[in-house]
């Protein structure tokens, strides 16, 4: 009788440690590669946001100082490459799609009036 619950024993362990192993291999993918070319992933808490290059700049840029407003000319300046050229009317569109994304969670990025944005958390 041992036999049988050492064996229901063993393959109930060996089930756990499977379930395990797939919930690490699913978090180093979520964590360290984008799902598709060009997107980039963002946790908000527990949750991933696939974002695009320039979002992904945009609140990484934000992010480091939260609560302090940048205008719209200095994320401007910090996200922009020559890849990816950022303007003034097209980071409205950036903005506009990352709130998107984050849903419940938007208002994390505030427009701050006659100056440009801020990241509240």
């Amino acid at each position: 009788m041992s036999s049988g619950f050492q064996d229901s024993f063993e393959k109930r362990e060996n089930e756990l440690q499977l379930e395990r192993d797939r919930k690490r291999q699913l978090e180093k993918t979520v964590n360290e590669k984008p799902a598709k070319r060009g997107e980039h992933l963002f946790r908000l808490g527990r949750q991933p946001v696939h974002l695009s290059m320039v979002e992904f700049r945009i609140i990484s840029f934000l992010s480091r100082k939260p609560y302090r407003a940048f205008s719209r000319a200095a994320i401007v300046a910090a996200v922009t490459s020559k890849a990816m050229p950022v303007t003034d009317e097209t980071l409205d569109e950036h903005i506009r799609t990352l709130r998107g994304k984050l849903g419940l969670l938007s208002d994390y990025i505030q427009t701050v009036p006659y100056i440009g944005y801020r990241f509240k958390p």
